[in-house]
C-alpha cells in the first residue's frame, strides 16, 4: 500500500478504546506476521512527531486471507477478469473463483436459453385441461433445484472437487437438455 495512515489504538481498563498514537508511511507490506512500513513518521499526542525509516507492527493478517477478504469476484467487471485472473497467479494465489466467474459467465446466454425453454414447457399447458396451480408449484420447485444445483456445482469446483469448466457449463446443460425433454413431452402427449 502506498499513502498509508494508521491510528493506533489501545483499550483501558475498561474496554474504551483511547487514542495512543498515528503513524504516516510511504508505503507498507504486508509480510507474514506483521505490516512494514517505510518512511514512517509516528505522532503521539502531546508529544512532536518522530520521523524513521522503517517500522514493523505486528498484524494477524495474512495476504491470502486479505486477497479472499477483499476482493470479491462477483465483484469485478466481465471484461476485466482476464486480467483480474492473469494479476492473481501472478501473484502467487489461486484465481479460480474468477476463473469459475468467468466461465459461468460465458455460459449465462445458455443459461437464459434453457430457462426460456423451460417456462416455455410449464406454460404450454392448456388451461381446461386444468391442474395449472401444480404447474405452477412445480415450475417454482425445478426453478429452485436448478438454482440449488447451479450454487453447489460452484461450491464444488471453489473446493477443487469438479473442474471449474464443468462447474460453470453443466447446470446450464442439465437445464437445457431437461427443458427440451419436457418441452417435447409436453407437445407430443
Amino acid at each position: 500500500l502506498r499513502g498509508v495512515s494508521l491510528f493506533v489504538y489501545q483499550k483501558s481498563k475498561d474496554g474504551v478504546p483511547q487514542f495512543k498514537r498515528r503513524l504516516e508511511a510511504a508505503e507498507a507490506r504486508l509480510l507474514p506476521g506483521f505490516w512494514r512500513l517505510t518512511d514512517v513518521q509516528e505522532a503521539t499526542a502531546g508529544e512532536s512527531s518522530v520521523r524513521s525509516d522503517s517500522l514493523s507492527i505486528r498484524s494477524s493478517l495474512d495476504s491470502e486471507s486479505a486477497a479472499e477478504r477483499f476482493s470479491s469476484a462477483e465483484a469485478v467487471a466481465f471484461w476485466r477478469l482476464p486480467t483480474a485472473i492473469r494479476i492473481t497467479e501472478q501473484a502467487g494465489f489461486s484465481a479460480n473463483r474468477y476463473k469459475l466467474r468467468f466461465q459461468q459467465l460465458l455460459a449465462t446466454p445458455l443459461l437464459f436459453s434453457a430457462m426460456s425453454i423451460l417456462a416455455a414447457a410449464f406454460s404450454l399447458r392448456l388451461v381446461r385441461l386444468g391442474g395449472l396451480g401444480g404447474l405452477v408449484g412445480a415450475g417454482v420447485a425445478i426453478g429452485f433445484i436448478f438454482f440449488f444445483f447451479n450454487e453447489f456445482s460452484g461450491a464444488l469446483a471453489g473446493a477443487d472437487i469438479i473442474p471449474l469448466f464443468a462447474a460453470a457449463w453443466a447446470p446450464p446443460l442439465v437445464a437445457l437438455l431437461s427443458g427440451l425433454t419436457l418441452l417435447c413431452y409436453t407437445e407430443d402427449g
